[in-house]
């Protein structure tokens, strides 16, 4: 949990830096324990949803790491 988020594969050094100047993520507990106020998914460009300008909350369940 102490190693450095640059570990992760596609996070090299400029979006590590991103990344703890934002969010104040360094490590990988860091990002494990980061929960973010507000998500956006902006993947959802064509559902009624994105459209009407609907807020939504979803609850989901891990079910394997």
């Amino acid at each position: 949990m102490n190693r450095s988020i640059s570990a992760l594969k596609g996070v090299g050094a400029a979006r590590a830096k991103v990344l703890s100047e934002a969010a104040g993520i360094e490590t990988l507990g860091d990002l494990l324990y980061y929960f973010p106020r507000r998500y956006l998914d902006r993947t959802l460009t064509e559902s009624t949803l994105m459209r009407t300008g609907e807020v939504v909350t979803l609850i989901v369940q891990v079910s394997s790491v």
